[in-house]
This record gives structure tokens, C-alpha cells and sequence, in this order.
């Protein structure tokens, strides 16, 4: 008889466990991650990826978008484009990343806790390559992050650390656009900007343009400057300082807090 008992109670811990750490590695995935690490190399703003793995399973996907080498880019959020789904270890991963592509990558979690999470990818299709990729199986590691938009809201004066001429003003508004000012002659003159919008995640802002900000021969491109940043106070001064892509010409910059007027047509 207490050997019956025992059997029992044995199948009923070896059913229960795994669904137990199934339904916590869900809990534990939900919520927004940013790439930190590809092949244990660190990624570059301006290869930044942030998925949104939300609680009904759906997968928002966040990264430049580009038309090809030199052309035009953008910052985009498929939201709510793709899916995800989590089988003991085994994590799969459907959504858009980009313009044309729909993606399916098969991963194996390597490790999840509340704040990092790490996969080796083994296998992905497209909807333009109909099988498995013939690369070797790599690893990505995420963070966990929330959307750090509010650090942001207001007008900012944008300052070089390398010294160049910065006459550049942002007003970010919380509905991912912004109001963007150039000193002319003395006087803030707003620059209209009609494919302006920006985002940011942790310590991640991507700014969207109408133009190049920075680059005289693609004035008229749309494109997207991407940045890592850490915020500090400078002699009673809120500043945010901007670390761009290691080959960015320009190099670093700051946002400081502007003082003056934070309207659209000053």
C-alpha cells in the first residue's frame, strides 16, 4: 500500500515540477529586454535589438530597419506583429524584422532570472529563405528593461564633447514625437520634421530624422541615430550624455536640460 502511495505521489511531482517551471520561466519573460550581448561581443546602438514579450504570447520586435547599405534607415516597432512560445527550455520566436521579412527562430534558453536572459539560437527561417539558416548556432544575452521615455520629456539642448558646432534643440513629447529647433543668426528657428519620432528603452534612445542631422550629403535621407546614454547632474545642470556607435565620426554628445521656452514655434 505505501508503496502505491509513493508511486502516486512520485507521477504527481513529475508532472506538476516542470508545469510549475513552465509557468514561472513565462512569468519571468514577460516584459520588455534589450540586447546587451551577440557571440559575447557587445552590441552597438546601432545594432540594438528590444523584444516585447507580452503575457497572451504576442511579440513586439524593435530595431532599425534599413533599405539597403547607405540609404535610408528608421527605427520601428513591429508591435504586436509576432509571437513567441515557451516549451520547458525551448524558446520560439515569430515576428517581423523588417520591411519584407517575417522571421521563425528556434532557440534553447541558456539562462533566465528577474533581470538577464540568454539563448543560443540554432536555427531560423525567413520568408524568403524557405530553410533553416546553414549558420552555426550563435547566443544573444538580453537585459531586462522598461521604457525609459519620461527621462526625455521636454526641451533639450544638444552639445558635441568633441567640438563640433552643435546648434541643435529637441523637444521630445510623450507621443514619440518631437519638435525640432536649429540656432540661426541667434534666434531658435524650428526645422519641420515630418519623420520625426523617438524612442527610448533602458539606457537606449533611437532618434528618427527626416534628414541626416550630421551628414551634409544625405540632408535629405530619412535616417536614425541610435545611443546608449547615462543621465547625471552637472552643477545643478540635468544631463544626459549620449555614447553613439564606436565608428560615429561625431563622437559623443549631451543633452542639457534647456532653460529656455518649450514650445513648438519658439
Amino acid at each position: 500500500m505505501k508503496k502505491g502511495i509513493l508511486l502516486i505521489l512520485l507521477v504527481f511531482f513529475t508532472l506538476t515540477f516542470p508545469s510549475c517551471l513552465h509557468k514561472e520561466g513565462k512569468e519571468q519573460l514577460t516584459g520588455i529586454w534589450l540586447l546587451q550581448e551577440s557571440e559575447n561581443e557587445p552590441v552597438s546602438p546601432r545594432h540594438a535589438m528590444v523584444l516585447e514579450f507580452l503575457p497572451d504570447g504576442k511579440l513586439t520586435v524593435a530595431r532599425i530597419s534599413e533599405n539597403g547599405p547607405g540609404y535610408s534607415s528608421k527605427w520601428i516597432e513591429y508591435s504586436q506583429t509576432g509571437s513567441w512560445r515557451l516549451f520547458g527550455r525551448r524558446l520560439t520566436l515569430k515576428g517581423r524584422f523588417d520591411y519584407i521579412n517575417q522571421l521563425t527562430a528556434k532557440a534553447t534558453l541558456d539562462q533566465l532570472d528577474a533581470d538577464s536572459m540568454s539563448y543560443t539560437l540554432r536555427g531560423h527561417k525567413t520568408s524568403q529563405l524557405d530553410q533553416m539558416s546553414w549558420r552555426k548556432p550563435f547566443q544573444r544575452k538580453f537585459v531586462k528593461a522598461a521604457r525609459s521615455d519620461s527621462l526625455f520629456y521636454g526641451s533639450w539642448d544638444m552639445v558635441s564633447l568633441t567640438g563640433h558646432q552643435i546648434d541643435y534643440r529637441f523637444t521630445f513629447n510623450e507621443d514619440h514625437t518631437y519638435y525640432f529647433f536649429q540656432n540661426l543668426d541667434g534666434s531658435w528657428q524650428n526645422i519641420k520634421d515630418y519623420q520625426g519620432s523617438w524612442y527610448a528603452y533602458g539606457n537606449l534612445i533611437c532618434i528618427n530624422h527626416h534628414f541626416d542631422l550630421f551628414d551634409i550629403e544625405r540632408f535629405y535621407e530619412p535616417t536614425v541615430q541610435c545611443f546608449y546614454f547615462s543621465r547625471q547632474e552637472d552643477d545643478g545642470d540635468e544631463i544626459i550624455r549620449l555614447y553613439p556607435d564606436d565608428s560615429d565620426w561625431m563622437g559623443e554628445f549631451k543633452f542639457k536640460r534647456s532653460k529656455g521656452s518649450n514650445t513648438k514655434d519658439e
